[in-house]
This record gives structure tokens, sequence and C-alpha cells, in this order.
């Protein structure tokens, strides 16, 4: 409707010569009327086929306001001429082939293999020209193997700046600062690929801090300027500007492109409008924000000399000697029709009846089928198609136009046509390419990969580390020998590589820290209550200073979360139930100690490790383990394969209290703080833990710490290392061949 308005608008009329531009749109056409002047020609593609009804139309309705019509069916001589006229009359040629690749990376490749071909047999590459519906599927593309196969291409097609990685990093930096420059926002801003980025330790430290508002963003970055909530549009662009130095962004390629046309826009802004007027924040990111969705960026090459990839529409009247046109499938050429928004089809129809005439679906099909013809006919000596059969994870359909063609389906010839691709053929054959040094690596990861997949048995990649471990020379914790008892890769992984996955902070609290917090307010509200009469009350009385004093807790390293303020009551409420509870102190029993360390032997293996809470009961001493889920943790493997194996519990009996208590009565339990209730009073079946330490001792001598998880998975469900491991079906193949031990 923009340009119906501004057709209202033109006063001035010259003499026009429109040439090239043979489908406009209604409200475009008649934007086009109003500036022509007396005298002006317009040359269009005329004919009696159907796809012509709408050139015909405009002929009508251009020489009934004076304009002179020039033109006729376009036709021309040549192969692009008579494949055309096949095209409009719908016979078939058995000679016209599609070559087809699986998937858009090899459909391009097999074409510029052509085009390389072509160039060394004397072709010009100005004699040449690419043509795709979907630029921004084989844009990217064509760039990236026409450098690999040393071709001069050029990707004539333009984006939106806000759509480039320039305009994304403006955006970026605009929600920062309107977000008071908040921890997600200026993580995604710092870590942005344009600018320096930020190292592992920065990482870490962010992350643990999760930092937020500027002076808290200094201590990683210093000098970052402040941005006022009013001033000139010039001191605006200059803070950006200086922003982008301080955060070293950088554009190299295409995106030099893009950052020119940034600079150009900023530079409008800081001189345009009236000098020194005042605005304020909003308003300036408002207009910046603007121009980010108007203005429109050229990329592509350079080359003077150099094949083009254009849409159809931008070959009338062009003559090549050879058009390669790719992505010929049902969704691309000719591309999905899809309603406005805004206005669909419908509501176009009922504005016809009030004189405003816009574009109808069948007016869509229509144009871009004349643009394929008229695209056709620019080509002299050969046309070659071609399409992938897949699309991503999307099967594509053949072009119906193919049909109307009569082309048949053929799969590209395998020519290799660069050395990247010399050393993927010469990677699974040992006797070539031996002096290329990038092959050894190659070969070797390609071997590890097939010995992952294949039916032989472990090597050092899942766990075999070729060498002995001594059991009885480590110290061990209760969770260490769960772990080892879960997956021994697992262990492996975590214990002797030493490999941490960082936590990103969400929303809420992770389930480690949460148990940590939890862990350490109760030790704090219960410390120094063994004289009290009712140790209960004492530790309700002190929670929120204790749930305060362990929110500070360096140990805890608790984050900045939003709302957190509110978050903590529910975590202090559940708290204080838990206390609450009849079976958190048994009746008569006293706290003797919080967090209470010990060392001693368990089965010939040394364990260390600290106690949540020890209680003297009427019935001798009580080990309590705080669990901070509502079930029971899931214990190592037992010798059906499957979880179910307490090591925990018995540790604490059997080691801990001998050292700390001995000839005195002993017993444990878990106690869940989100049920407020006892789960588990422990026990342990002496003959299971023989033959678990035994096992365990056996497989650490032999060095064999491999992928072998639960029968059921459910130690893979917690893992934070399933990317290294790749576990899956794979692990059944090797489990059938060399029977390990799960």
């Amino acid at each position: 409707l923009g340009l119906w308005e501004a057709a209202r608008g033109l006063v001035e009329r010259k003499r026009v010569l429109i040439w090239g531009y043979c489908r406009p749109r209604v409200d475009e056409l008649a934007w086009i009327d109003a500036l022509a002047g007396d005298g002006s020609e317009y040359w269009l593609p005329l004919g009696e086929e159907g796809i012509f009804e709408g050139s015909r139309e405009m002929a009508r309705w251009l020489g009934d306001r004076g304009w002179s019509i020039g033109g006729g069916n376009g036709q021309a001589s040549g192969a692009g001429a008579r494949v055309a006229e096949r095209f409009l009359r719908g016979s078939s040629d058995d000679g016209l082939v599609v070559r087809v690749g699986r998937t858009a990376e090899e459909e391009v490749r097999g074409v510029l293999g052509r085009v390389k071909e072509l160039l060394e047999s004397g072709v010009a590459a100005e004699e040449m020209v690419l043509v795709t519906g979907d630029e921004e599927v084989y844009g990217p593309l064509v760039e990236v193997v026409g450098w690999e196969y040393g071709l001069p291409v050029r990707v004539s097609y333009g984006r939106m700046l806000g759509e480039t990685r320039v305009g994304g990093w403006v955006r970026s930096l605009l929600r920062a600062v309107g977000s008071g420059f908040g921890f997600e926002e200026m993580a995604r801003l710092l870590g942005n690929v344009l600018g320096t980025g930020i190292s592992g330790r920065e990482w870490r430290v962010i992350r643990a801090g999760r930092r937020s508002g500027l002076d808290d963003w200094r201590r990683v970055r210093s000098g970052l300027a402040e941005w006022p909530g009013s001033g000139r549009r010039e001191e605006y662009v200059g803070l950006l500007r200086e922003w982008m130095v301080r955060l070293g962004v950088e554009a190299v390629g295409e995106e030099e492109a893009a950052m020119r046309c940034l600079d150009g826009e900023l530079a409008a802004m800081a001189a345009g409008r009236s000098g020194g007027e005042i605005i304020e924040l909003e308003e300036f990111a408002t207009e910046l924000e603007g121009r980010l969705e108007l203005v429109s960026v050229a990329l592509g090459g350079v080359e003077s000399e150099a094949v083009e990839l254009h849409r159809p529409q931008s070959l009338f009247g062009a003559r090549y000697r050879y058009l390669f046109v790719l992505g010929m499938a049902d969704g691309i050429l000719p591309g999905r029709v899809t309603e406005d928004p805004a206005l669909d089809f419908w509501d176009r129809r009922r504005l016809l009846e009030y004189g405003v005439r816009l574009e109808s679906a069948a007016e869509v099909v229509r144009r871009e089928a004349l643009a394929f013809c008229l695209m056709l006919r620019s080509a002299t000596e050969g046309i070659e198609l071609s399409y992938a059969r897949m699309s991503g994870n999307e099967a594509m359909r053949p072009s119906p136009w193919l049909q109307r063609l009569g082309a048949r389906e053929q799969e590209f010839e395998k020519r290799i046509n660069s050395i990247e691709e010399r050393r993927r053929d010469w990677l699974g054959r040992e006797e070539a390419g031996n002096g290329e040094e990038v092959l050894v690596g190659a070969r070797r990861a390609l071997e590890v990969e097939q010995r992952r997949e294949q039916a032989s048995e472990f090597d050092e990649f899942d766990g075999v580390i070729g060498c002995g471990i001594d059991a009885s020379e480590r110290i061990w914790s209760a969770s260490q020998l769960t772990k080892l008892g879960q997956c021994p890769f697992q262990w492996f992984v975590s214990y002797l590589l030493g490999v941490e996955e960082e936590i990103e902070p969400g929303e809420e609290i992770e389930a480690r820290t949460r148990g940590l917090l939890w862990h350490k307010a109760l030790e704090l509200a219960l410390k120094g209550v063994a004289a009290a009469d009712d140790p209960r009350r004492v530790a309700l009385d002190v929670i929120e200073e204790a749930f305060k004093a362990a929110e500070r807790d360096e140990r805890v390293g608790l984050p900045l979360l939003p709302a957190w303020a509110a978050q903590r009551q529910e975590h202090i409420a559940l708290l204080r139930a838990a206390i609450s509870s009849g079976e958190f102190i048994e009746s008569g029993a006293t706290v003797e100690a919080c967090e209470r360390e010990y060392t001693g032997m368990w089965h010939g293996l040394r364990v260390r490790g600290a106690i949540d809470r020890i209680d003297r009961t009427l019935d001798g001493v009580a080990m309590i383990d705080y669990k901070s889920g509502k079930s029971l943790p899931y214990g190592a493997k037992n010798s059906d394969g499957r979880l179910g194996l307490d090591l925990q519990m018995p540790i604490y009996v059997q080691a801990a209290g001998e050292a700390l208590y001995p000839g005195e009565v002993v017993r444990g339990r878990y106690f869940s703080l989100p049920l407020g209730r006892t789960m588990s009073k422990g026990g342990s079946d002496e003959a299971q833990m023989e033959i678990f330490v035994r096992g365990l001792v056996e497989r650490l001598r032999a060095g064999r710490l491999t992928v072998t998880p639960d029968v059921e998975g459910k130690a893979c469900r917690s893992c934070d290392y399933d990317s290294i491991c790749r576990q899956g079906r794979r692990l059944e193949r090797k489990v059938d061949q060399w029977g390990e031990e799960r």
C-alpha cells in the first residue's frame, strides 16, 4: 500500500524507457506510471501462452495511459531458446538432463566442478552464470566451495543490515544497554564472534559471579563507557564506535561490506536532523533499529571477472554461453506461494472491489514461471539443471517444471577438483598420499571412529588405559567408589583426567549448588546445639541467619540469580519444614557433630569423607546423610548389572564408625530434606560388598576403565560425559562379542 500512496504524491513526470523489468507488481506498476511523462516506452515480453497473460494485461493498461509498448515474444536463438520453447509448449526432450546430488553441498560441488572444467577448456568466467531461487542456502555454499576450488565466483545478493553479523552485534549491544548491562545480554555481547571473545578462565569467573551492571563488567573489560539516558545523536554514535574498539570488533570477508554500510548509516545519523538535538537513549536505539531493518547490504566477492550467482528475475535480456540452474526442487523453483500475514489473498480480492489492485496468487505463479522462461532464453550454448534430494532433514521433491521440460534424472559424475577432495579420496587408501602430513592425523582419527562402531574390543578411547592402578594406594570417597561402580569410564574421565563440565547459571539454582547451600545452612543452624534441651527449636530460631551466612560461603558458590530474593524464601521454608519433622531428630537424641570428617579402612581400601550429622541416641550412635532429592541415589551396579548397591552408608557405618566410635553400636539413615522424612536406614550385603571390591581391584589392576554403564542406562541420565563416551547401540556390539562385564 505504500507504493500506492507514493504514486498519488508524485507531481514531476519525466520521459522514461523501461527494459528488463518485465513483471512488476501492480502497485509497482502504478508508481512507475505516475512518474512517467509523455513518450515513455515500456519493452515487454509478449506471447499467446498463459504465462504471458499478465504481460498482455500490462500492455493494454499501459497503452491506455499513453505508453509506447515495445518487444514481442522475446524469442532468441540458441540452446536456451529451444528449451524455453519446450517449457512454453510442455513438450518433452529426451536429451535434457537434470543432475541430482544427495545434499545441496554435493550439488554445488558437482556444478562448480563442471564450471571449473569449462574454465580450463577456455570458456571465460563472464560467459557462464549460476542461477538459484534460494540465495540464502546456495550463496554461502557457492562462495565456500568456489574458494576451495580456486574459482572466481561472485554471489550478487543482498541482506538487510540487521541480518548480517555486524547488524547482529549492534542489536546485541542495544539489548545489553537496554537491560542495564544484565548478565545474559552482556555475556552474549562479549562472546560475539566479531569481538576478541572471552577466555575460558574469564568465562568461569563470569558464570560463577553472574555479573550485572556496568561497574561489575568493567572488572572483565576495563574502560567500558557509560551510556547516558539522554544525549545528542553524535554522542551516542561515538559511544557505539568506542565500544566496538574496546571489544575488538572486526569484520572480515563479506561482513566488511556490512561494516562499511553501518559506518555510513552511523555517519548519517550523527550529521542528520537538527544539530545538537537532545534525544532519549530509547529514541536513538529505535532509530538505529529502524536502519538495521530497512537498509540493504550488497554482499559478495569483488573479482572483476567472475562466475556470478543470480536469481532468475535478474537475467531478462542477458546473454550467456552456459547457464547453470541450482535448486530445481519444488519450493525453490518454483518457490512456495505464501500469503502476506497482514494482507492475505482473500483480503486482496475484497480490495479489488474498491479499486485497489494487488497481486493475486495466480499472478504470483505466472510471474515466477515467466521469469524462469525468460531466464532459460539467456543461454546460447548450454543449460545444466540440478537439485538436491535433501535439504537438512527434509526430503525434496523435483520441481514440477522438470516434468514439463521432460528432463531425466542423472547422478553427478565423481570428479576431484581440489586438494581437500583429493585428501578425502586418499583417506581410505593407505598407499595414496603418504607424503601428506595432514593425512596422518586424519587417518588416525578415522581409524578411531571406525573402531568405536565396530564389534571390536574396547581400546584406549573407551577407557583401556594401558597401565594398572593399585587401589590400595589411593584414598577413596564413597562418591568415588559409587561412580566407579556405576560406570568405570565416568570415574576415569572425572577423577583421573579431571574433566569438569562448566555449568551455566540459569534462572534458578542448579542441583549441586542447592545441595551445598542446604547442607551448609543446616550445619550452621545446628552448630552448638549439643547441650540444648530442644535442639530442633534452637535450629528453627536461627535458620534464617544460618541460611544468610550459607549464601555468602565461598565453597557454596551461589551465583547471582534473578528473583533470588523471592526464591530464597521457598528454600528457607523447605528447611524449616524438614527441621520441624519428627524424624529429623529422634526423641531423646542430641546432635553430637555436623560435617564430621573421618579416615578409615573399608574392605582393604583406605576411605575418607565427611558425615553430614552424627547424633547420640538412646540406641547408640546415628550417622545421618541429608539428601536433597525425593528418592534414594542409584548406587553402584550389583551382580545383575543393575544399579542398587548402596556403598555410602556401609562405608559410613563400618569405616567411620570404627574410626570415630570403636566398640560402640553405630547405625545410619538417609533423610530427605524435601520430603521431611527418613528414606532408608541403610544396611549392606557383605557378600555383595566383597564381590564389588574384588572386581573393582581387578579392573583397576588391569587398567580397564571401559564404557560399561548399568544395563538400564540409569547412570547415563545424569552423566556429564556422554559426548566423550558416545554410549549407545555401539556398546551392545562390543559387549556381545567380548562379554564385557556390565
